[in-house]
């Protein structure tokens, strides 16, 4: 966005912000901890993959004219409830499975593994 659309820093990151409150404020806090314990984390994590995997299909198909209001932010916003939608039952089936004395170091594996995939992502 800074090379292409010459946005300032703070107005690109501005423009990902909506991911953010998408991904954890909406869908991670409240949306998959409430359905963690009526339905399966299978039941949440599915549809999560399929918004995040639609979002990243609109992303592939911006040009460099693309506004930002009618094709980046709703893609932003399927990835963020998309992965989202990832955080809460990866991070309660991780820690729920195994014995309780290692529930911190799987707790810290399982951050571990998501932010370094939300930083492999960011360089795709």
């Amino acid at each position: 966005m800074q090379t292409v659309l010459h946005y300032s820093s703070l107005r690109a990151g501005l423009a990902f912000l909506p991911y953010v409150a998408a991904a954890t404020a909406i869908t991670a806090t409240q949306v998959s901890r409430r359905l963690l314990s009526r339905v399966r984390p299978r039941a949440i994590v599915a549809p999560g993959l399929v918004l995040a995997s639609a979002g990243l299909t609109v992303l592939t198909q911006l040009s460099p004219h693309s506004p930002y209001a009618a094709s980046v932010l709703p893609a932003i916003l399927l990835c963020g409830l998309g992965m989202g939608s990832l955080f809460a039952p990866s991070m309660s089936t991780a820690t729920s499975t195994g014995d309780p004395r290692d529930a911190g170091i799987v707790s810290a594996v399982v951050n571990t593994r998501n932010r370094s995939a939300a930083r492999s992502a960011r360089h795709c």
